[in-house]
């Protein structure tokens, strides 16, 4: 039915829009952390400062 086809795709972009989010989120947070936290599990500033330059749409 194409009803259904169109419930998918809404569905299906919804999806989409709640994983930017949490991307979004996540990446909000660890620019916001302090080096002693990232220290505890071992990763650089500059390893988040690489994964803060990606787009919210990019994993």
């Amino acid at each position: 039915m194409p009803g259904q086809t169109l419930e998918r795709r809404v569905r299906a972009f919804v999806e989409i829009l709640h994983l930017w989010r949490q991307r979004f989120r996540y990446r909000r947070e660890l620019a916001s952390w302090t080096e002693r936290d990232l220290h505890d599990i071992g990763v650089s500033r500059s390893d988040i400062a690489h994964e803060l330059e990606k787009p919210f749409w990019r994993a």
